[in-house]
């Protein structure tokens, strides 16, 4: 497989969230076949979907990739597994979550994995991102 250019969201809202944030750069930056091209600002962003939670810390990054879309989501819930997360209700508080917004061109639904990211041009954090992303 010919490398690829995705992008990925993170976001944290529990504990040391700038923290959370950075352990999960390094951890993706060690996924095998990635590195990461370029970095959107760190944003603080207010909770979407359940509101009675703490605010975000979200960016998104862009990286270059050999990994296939199914692998690189294996990636990302391993390491939010190595890094803690809990799993509490849909769109509840987390210590980290890593997205794939972007895979390429690519469209793909099924049961595990959407891409683009379904709530990619609803979701205001998501739009802050990428649009921090762009602009660097």
């Amino acid at each position: 497989m010919s490398d690829v250019t995705a992008v990925l969201c993170l976001g944290s809202n529990l504990g040391a969230r700038g923290r959370c944030l950075a352990r999960a750069r390094a951890a993706i930056a060690r996924w095998p076949k990635t590195r990461i091209v370029r970095a959107s600002k760190v944003l603080e962003t207010a909770p979407e979907g359940y509101l009675k939670q703490p605010a975000f810390l979200n960016q998104a990054l862009e990286v270059v990739t050999g990994l296939a879309p199914m692998a690189m989501l294996i990636w990302a819930k391993l390491t939010e597994n190595d890094l803690g997360r809990k799993h509490r209700r849909r769109w509840g508080p987390r210590e980290i979550d890593i997205d794939i917004l972007l895979y390429g061109n690519k469209r793909i639904q099924d049961g595990y994995l959407t891409i683009p990211h379904p709530q990619l041009r609803t979701r205001k954090s998501i739009r802050l991102c990428l649009a921090s992303l762009k602009a660097r």
